[in-house]
């Protein structure tokens, strides 16, 4: 290697360094990601590059890592397909919004199944439902009938309002 090349491949890195450090990172909306490289981890759109239009890929800002102590975080500014992510979560309102929040396998089989329906196009989400429940309760019956073999989740969700010693615990009949 002469010193031309090596001079030529230090140019490159130093134009590569300056690119990366050239994208503008502004916090927009929170995010978590849901589904690809970046799954498990939480983010933001990106307010300071805009999409280019026709463009499925949507400019977010990654959160790799986050030192609490010295309040230093390792961002990457990158683009993700639409479907990657979702608003981030806000304390759940019921036990069915907590397990998917505490098991991630459970949000991602019902993003895919959702996709598939859509890509029916036109369908009657009450039919939907229906069909759902159904399913829910043929698999709630097999889970029964499976008794110690059955798998069982654990999902911690509080009470909405824990009731005080003083309250009346009286039933009207």
């Amino acid at each position: 290697m002469n010193a031309r090349s090596i001079l030529r491949a230090k140019i490159i890195i130093i134009s590569s360094q300056a690119r990366r450090q050239s994208i503008r990172m502004e916090k927009g909306d929170p995010i978590r990601f849901v589904k690809g490289t970046y799954a498990g981890l939480v983010g933001w759109k990106n307010k300071g590059k805009s999409r280019k239009k026709g463009s499925y890929m949507i400019p977010v800002i990654a959160l790799l890592e986050s030192d609490k102590s010295t309040k230093k975080e390792r961002l990457k500014a990158t683009k993700v397909k639409f479907s990657s992510y979702r608003k981030r979560f806000t304390e759940a309102a019921n036990k069915e919004e907590a397990a998917l929040q505490q098991h991630q396998d459970l949000e991602a089989a019902m993003i895919n199944c959702a996709g598939k329906w859509a890509e029916i196009g036109t369908v009657d989400p009450n039919s939907i439902v229906k069909l759902f429940l159904t399913e829910l309760g043929l698999a709630q019956k097999y889970q029964r009938q499976l008794n110690n073999k059955a798998r069982y989740r654990c999902v911690e969700h509080p009470m909405k309002r824990p009731r005080s010693d003083s309250e009346d615990m009286s039933v009207d009949w």
